[in-house]
């Protein structure tokens, strides 16, 4: 391959599109977070300081480089940075426990981990060296030299995921730089991505779709806007996209199920084969704990959360039996609430820990998931375009009836009030229509997925609003 060659390969992987484009246009918009702007020039400037960095501690082509950032400018400029310096980039979430960041990089032996400087305290210590972010991308420490351009093939790799590990131990995915600029060559084609274009990335960063986020927007020269780090609905979701001025999207992925490392952090308290502290907040920075609220909740609310949220035929009884329980020392830990709840429940499911409904009940309760979740849908009526597509993936027959009932409820016109005469013409049409009936897992994915057996998908589409006749 002669040095053309090489130019014009390097120019259809994901950093070579990114570097061409800010050529092209580097005053153009490329990242938006809050009140912080990079323009293209910027962000490849960035990357390739980082780049430079990385390639003194010897990272080049097939070289694995973990990258533990929150959602933020920063997470950007790592990622970029990783690959314009040959390597592979293994996303982490530094949200996740401590033990589950030590499993991924034991498993994955990266070669260098790139961290942002806030979180280097906590991670946990291993071989690999060390490169602190702050905020806005830059390595602290001396400036590196500029170092010689890497030549990547379509085979080196690209990027580094991780399956959940709810079967078991989790999984590494290799992807090549060719499956990366087919993924990205696809999604901008699929969703008509073009410049000047604004991509909200949604995404935990630990998730593969993050990886879409991010190769659908920079490389067409789309502004990938990057929220605050944390839950991201209703109210929260509106403010970010008033923010930066999007005012419809083409497609919204509702995802109710809770992550499988969220449910084995004893330290979060949702587990009851897991012992710790009984939190279960979404938001451990926001609301009452489960046990702060069951401390001073009467009996009949308790057997009321845990018959509503639950469906819990013995809601009473493990009411009762919590009351009792609390009046001779305080309910400390999701242990001594499992063994509470075992103990009142008279008869048991097949395959169900007789605890399980009242913590599923207990934590939707506190996290007022299913009013976020009513807020959410409205929220997605709201923003999405005509011909914009909304998907929900829901684990719990509560959540699945409220999103039936509103997309039902949706795809028809308007009901009109009993007793009103109002002509067919006059009735506002339906917002929404259906697409395709419920998809349930199928047996093999249940097998590899074990908690997906109660998932149901349900999709609608945002119709054109018609005027009424007058």
């Amino acid at each position: 391959m002669n040095a053309m060659e090489e130019v014009a390969m390097m120019e259809t992987l994901a950093p070579g599109l990114v570097s061409a484009r800010a050529a092209r246009a580097p005053a153009a918009l490329a990242v938006a977070a809050g009140d912080r702007r990079l323009t293209y020039r910027e962000l490849d400037e960035a990357a390739r300081r980082l780049a430079n960095r990385l390639r003194l501690l010897g990272v080049g082509p097939d070289v694995v480089v973990a990258l533990c950032l929150p959602r933020s400018p920063a997470m950007v400029v790592g990622a970029l940075g990783i690959l314009q310096a040959g390597g592979a980039y293994l996303p982490l979430d530094p949200a996740q426990p401590t033990e589950r960041l030590a499993q991924l990089l034991g498993d994955a032996r990266p070669a260098v981990v790139v961290a942002a400087e806030c979180l280097l305290d906590r991670l946990p210590r291993g071989p690999w060296p060390l490169v602190a972010l702050d905020p806005a991308g830059r390595a602290t420490g001396p400036e590196a030299p500029e170092a010689d351009p890497v030549v990547l093939s379509p085979e080196n790799l690209a990027y580094v995921i991780y399956t959940s590990g709810s079967t078991g131990r989790p999984k590494g995915v290799v992807v090549s730089h060719a499956g990366l600029a087919s993924l990205t060559a696809a999604a901008i084609d699929l969703f008509d991505v073009h410049p000047g274009d604004r991509v909200l990335e949604y995404s935990s960063p630990s998730f593969d779709v993050s990886v879409l986020e991010l190769c659908m927007s920079l490389p067409a020269g789309a502004a990938l806007v990057v929220p605050p780090a944390g839950p991201l609905l209703g109210e929260q979701l509106a403010e970010v996209l008033a923010a930066h001025d999007i005012g419809s999207v083409d497609g919204i992925l509702l995802d109710l199920g809770v992550s499988s490392p969220q449910l084995e952090d004893a330290a979060r308290g949702f587990s009851f084969r897991l012992d710790g502290p009984l939190d279960m907040r979404m938001d451990s920075t926001r609301g009452p704990t489960v046990g702060e609220w069951l401390a001073g909740a009467s009996e009949n609310q308790i057997g009321e959360v845990v018959r509503t949220y639950g469906e819990e035929r013995f809601a009473q009884p493990i009411a009762r039996a919590i009351v009792a329980a609390r009046s001779r020392g305080a309910i400390r830990t999701t242990r001594e609430l499992a063994q509470i709840v075992a103990q009142a429940v008279r008869t048991r499911e097949p395959g169900q820990d007789p605890a399980t409904r009242t913590f599923q009940a207990l934590r939707i309760f506190i996290n007022q998931e299913l009013e976020e979740l009513s807020l959410g849908l409205e929220q997605a009526l709201t923003t999405l375009k005509a011909g914009g597509r909304l998907a929900v993936i829901s684990f719990h027959s509560l959540e699945d009836r409220i999103v039936k009932r509103f997309m039902r409820e949706q795809s028809q016109p308007a009901p009109v009030p009993r007793g009103l005469a109002v002509r067919e013409a006059d009735r506002a049409p339906p917002k929404m229509r259906l697409i395709g009936k419920p998809r349930r897992p199928s047996a093999a994915e249940i097998v590899d997925n074990p908690r997906a057996r109660s998932a149901v998908l349900r999709v609608a589409e945002r119709l054109a609003l018609e005027p009424v006749a007058g």
